[in-house]
C-alpha cells in the first residue's frame, strides 16, 4: 500500500509564517488616515474663507473632492482649489446661509475616507454693504482688483471710495475658471449688491474694451447665470436707483441665461453688445426701465427675449441705436414664447435707430419635438403705448423652411390691454415685415386704443403667414392726417386676409404724396367697426351713408374704381360684427381687396366727404382679434 504523505495547506503554511515571521502591512492597503478635520469658520461677508484637511501618507492619496450642503441639496465642487486638500471660498454675501463643507480623500487603492463637515457662518448678516462681485471676488469702495491676480482674466477693476463709481479698464473675465465653483456661482459673473441702496445713481465706465464670458450652462434647467446682476432688494420700490453704462469704450457681455438681470433702472451712454454663446436659451436685459442715451448703442444677438422692463419704460433718444436680433432657442418647459421688446409700461422712441429681427429656425426646434408658441417684435403687456417721434423703427419676423409647423402666432406690434396705443410724429416711419410661411395667426400691427399718423409719418406692412392673416388692427379710431399706410398681405394657404380693421377712422390727406394703400386678397382691405352684432350677414345697400369713416380735406376713396363705403358683416367672437367697408358698386357681393385712400380727383366723385364724428366701441375688433389668434 502505498504511503500519503500529508503537507500543511498554502493558507495554513501561510499562517504559519506570519506567525514565526510577523510583517508590517502595507499602507496601500488602507483607507486614508485624516488627521486634521476642516474647522468652522465665521466670517463677515464679503470676506471668504478656507478649509484645510491634512492626512497620513499623502503621497499615497489620488485624489480630494470637496463637497458642500445646507443640509438640503449637495454640490460637489467644481472649482480650481476643490480637489486639492485646501478649498478656498473667495467671497460670501448676505444671504448666505450656513454651509457645511467636507473632503472624500481618495487612496491611490481606489479606498476613501470621509472627512467631517466644517462649517462656514456669515456673522453680519443684518449689516448694508456695497459690494461688486466679479466671479469669486469681492471689490468694496476704496478697493481695486487686479484680475491677473486670480485665474478668471485681466484688467483692473477699481471701485471708488464714494461707493458709487466703478471704472473697468480692458477687462477681460471668463467664469469658467473660478477658484471657487463654476455652479454654485455663476449669478455671480458680475454682480452689484447692496441691499435697500441710499444711492440714486451707480456709473460703470468702461475704458477700451471690456469682455465678460459666462460659459456656465445647465441643460437640465436650460438656464445658466448671469453676466451682470444688479440687485438692491428693490421690489416694487419706484425709486430704484439707476445703474449707468458708461464711458468711452465698450461692454461686451456674452453667455449666460440673461445678459442683464437686474432690479434697478439700466442707463446706457456708450456702447452695450451682448451675444447669446451658440444656439442655447439667452435673454437679453432684463430691468426696471431702460434708457438708451444720446448717441448710446445697444446690440445685442440673443436666443430669446431681447428686452424686457418688468415695472417700467424703454427710452430711446436721439441718435441712439437699438440693434436686437433674437433666434429663440427651446426652454425647458412648454413652448417657446418671446417677444424682442416686452414691457407693461411705454416705449418712447425719440429720432431713434430700431432695428428688431426675429428669425424662428426649424432646426433648433423640430428635432426636439419643441414648438415658438409665440414671437412678437414689440408686445405691451399692459396699457401702456409705442410712441414714435421722429427717426426709424423696424420689426422684421421671419421663419426657416421647414415641412413641420413648429411655431404660430407672430405678430410685428401688439398692444396687450384696452387703452393701448399707437402714435407716430416728426415724420417717423415705421416698418414691420413678416414673412412667416407655415405659421397660423400673423399680424402685422395690433392696438385696442388709437393709432395716430401725424404729418409726413408712414406705416408700411408686409405680412406673409398661414390661414387669416392680419395688417393693421385699431380697437377705437385711426387717426392720420398726411400720412402714408402701405398693408400688403398674403396667406399662404388662400385664407381671408384683412388689410386695415378699426374701430373708427379720421382720414385727412391734402397732398397726392400721401395715401392708405391696402391689399388684402380674399378678404377685406379697408373697414369700421360700426359697434352693431348681426346674426346673419348684412346686404349691399347702394344709398348706404357712412358714420364711422370720417374722410377730411381732399381725402376720398379712388381704388378700386367708384368704390364707395358700405356695410359688412366681420366674423367676430360670437357672432358677426357689422363694420363700414370700401366696396365697389360693380362687385357689390364682396368687399374691396385693395383699396387706396388719397386726395379727391378732379372728376366728380360718387359721394362727398362724410364730416360725422368718428363712433368707436371700444374693445369690439380687439376681441376679434384674440379669437383669430387663438
Amino acid at each position: 500500500m502505498k504511503m500519503i504523505r500529508k503537507t500543511p495547506s498554502a493558507l495554513t503554511a501561510a499562517l504559519l509564517c506570519l506567525s514565526l515571521f510577523p510583517v508590517q502591512v502595507s499602507a496601500s492597503e488602507e483607507a486614508p488616515v485624516i488627521t486634521q478635520q476642516p474647522q468652522n469658520a465665521e466670517v463677515s461677508y464679503p470676506d471668504g474663507a478656507s478649509f484645510h484637511i491634512e492626512v497620513e501618507n499623502p503621497d499615497e492619496v489620488a485624489s480630494y473632492q470637496w463637497e458642500v450642503t445646507e443640509m438640503v441639496n449637495e454640490f460637489i465642487l467644481e472649482g480650481s482649489t476643490a480637489k486639492t486638500d485646501t478649498l478656498v471660498i473667495p467671497s460670501t454675501t448676505q444671504d448666505d446661509p450656513v454651509m457645511y463643507y467636507r473632503c472624500t480623500v481618495t487612496g491611490k487603492n481606489g479606498m476613501k475616507t470621509v472627512s467631517d463637515y466644517g462649517t462656514l457662518t456669515v456673522t453680519n448678516k443684518e449689516e448694508t454693504r456695497t459690494v461688486l462681485f466679479v466671479g469669486d471676488e469681492a471689490v468694496e469702495p476704496g478697493e481695486t482688483l487686479d484680475l491677473a491676480d486670480t485665474p478668471m482674466g485681466s484688467g483692473t477693476i477699481a471701485f471708488d471710495a464714494n461707493g458709487s463709481d466703478v471704472t473697468f479698464t480692458d477687462v477681460s473675465f471668463d467664469n469658467s475658471v473660478m477658484t471657487y465653483d463654476t455652479r454654485l456661482a455663476p449669478g455671480t459673473g458680475m454682480m452689484l449688491f447692496r441691499r435697500n441702496s441710499d444711492e440714486l445713481e451707480y456709473h460703470f465706465n468702461f475704458v477700451g474694451t471690456n469682455t465678460f464670458t459666462n460659459t456656465f450652462y445647465d441643460e437640465e434647467y436650460h438656464s445658466g447665470g448671469v453676466d451682470l446682476n444688479i440687485y438692491f432688494g428693490a421690489s416694487d420700490d419706484p425709486n430704484a436707483p439707476t445703474v449707468i453704462l458708461g464711458g468711452d469704450g465698450e461692454l461686451i457681455l456674452k453667455g449666460g441665461s440673461n445678459l442683464i438681470y437686474a432690479d434697478s433702472n439700466i442707463e446706457i451712454e456708450g456702447t452695450l453688445k451682448g451675444y447669446a454663446t451658440d444656439d442655447i436659451f439667452c435673454d437679453g436685459i432684463v430691468c426696471r426701465n431702460l434708457i438708451v442715451d444720446e448717441n448710446a448703442k445697444l446690440i445685442m444677438e440673443t436666443n430669446g427675449t431681447g428686452v424686457f422692463t418688468k415695472n417700467g419704460d424703454m427710452r430711446f433718444f436721439s441718435g441712439s441705436t437699438v440693434d436686437i436680433t433674437s433666434r429663440p432657442a427651446t426652454v425647458s418647459v412648454g413652448a417657446t414664447a418671446k417677444n424682442i421688446l416686452y414691457t407693461s409700461g411705454s416705449v418712447y422712441s425719440t429720432n431713434a435707430a430700431v432695428s428688431l429681427k426675429g428669425i424662428a429656425e426649424a432646426e433648433r426646434f423640430v428635432p426636439n419635438n419643441a414648438y415658438i408658441g409665440s414671437l412678437c417684435g414689440v408686445l405691451i403687456n399692459d396699457s401702456g403705448s409705442l410712441n414714435i417721434d421722429g427717426g426709424t423703427f423696424d420689426v422684421d419676423l421671419s421663419v426657416t423652411d421647414s415641412g413641420d409647423q413648429f411655431a404660430v402666432n407672430f405678430n410685428g406690434i401688439y398692444g396687450g390691454e384696452e387703452g393701448s396705443s399707437l402714435s407716430l410724429d416728426n415724420g417717423a416711419k415705421l416698418n414691420v415685415n413678416i414673412n412667416a410661411p407655415g405659421v397660423a395667426s400673423t399680424g402685422g400691427i395690433a392696438f385696442p386704443g388709437i393709432i395716430s399718423l401725424a404729418k409726413d409719418t408712414s406705416i408700411n406692412v408686409n405680412v406673409i403667414g398661414s390661414g387669416e392673416v392680419m395688417g393693421i388692427e385699431c380697437g377705437r379710431t385711426l387717426q392720420f392726417e398726411d400720412a402714408v399706410i402701405e398693408s400688403k398681405l398674403e396667406s399662404d394657404t388662400g385664407d381671408a386676409t384683412y388689410g386695415v380693421v378699426t374701430g373708427g377712422a379720421s382720414i385727412s390727406i391734402t397732398d397726392s404724396a400721401y395715401s392708405l394703400h391696402s391689399i388684402a386678397p380674399n378678404g377685406i382691405a379697408f373697414a369700421a367697426d360700426t359697434g352693431e352684432r348681426d346674426d346673419e350677414p348684412v346686404s349691399f345697400v347702394k344709398d348706404y351713408a357712412p358714420t364711422v369713416i370720417e374722410l377730411k380735406e381732399q381725402a376720398a376713396v379712388i381704388v378700386p374704381d367708384k368704390g364707395v363705403i358700405n356695410q359688412a358683416s366681420v366674423p367676430g367672437y360670437a357672432s358677426l360684427i357689422r363694420a363700414e367697408t370700401v366696396y365697389d358698386p360693380n362687385a357689390s357681393e364682396k368687399p374691396a381687396q385693395e383699396v387706396m385712400i388719397t386726395v379727391k380727383p378732379a372728376a366728380s366723385f360718387p359721394f362727398a366727404p362724410v364730416l360725422i364724428a368718428a363712433a368707436a366701441v371700444l374693445g369690439v375688433l380687439f376681441a376679434f382679434t384674440k379669437k383669430k389668434k387663438a
